[in-house]
């Protein structure tokens, strides 16, 4: 759904619970949840303010090229949804499956 789309959706007689599903339709589209454990969520964050995406990108493919069989760096999460994660940190969800 495009956002002009989603204009002509709601219209002024719309009830509160169209808007929402209006809204959680973009959400879905343009800023996907994107789930990972606390300490990649860390990671991510620290590589951020000290590196490029490309650099990051590159530094995970050969971790997972390194380290077969091993857990997999940022859940398996395609490049993609890396690169979302990395330009809108807003929609990382941590995952609830890292001990405290």
């Amino acid at each position: 759904m495009t956002f002009d789309e989603s204009i002509d959706k709601i219209d002024v007689n719309g009830t509160l619970i169209d808007t929402l599903g209006v809204l959680q339709a973009l959400q879905q589209e343009y800023a996907p949840t994107v789930e990972m454990t606390k300490e990649d969520k860390q990671s991510l964050l620290d590589l951020k303010s000290r590196a490029t995406f490309y650099f990051f990108n590159q530094s995970v493919k050969k971790w997972q090229q390194d380290r077969i069989g091993l857990q997999i760096p940022y859940g398996g999460l395609t490049e993609d949804e890396l690169m979302q994660a990395w330009l809108h940190p807003e929609i990382i969800k941590v995952a609830n499956n890292e001990k405290d």
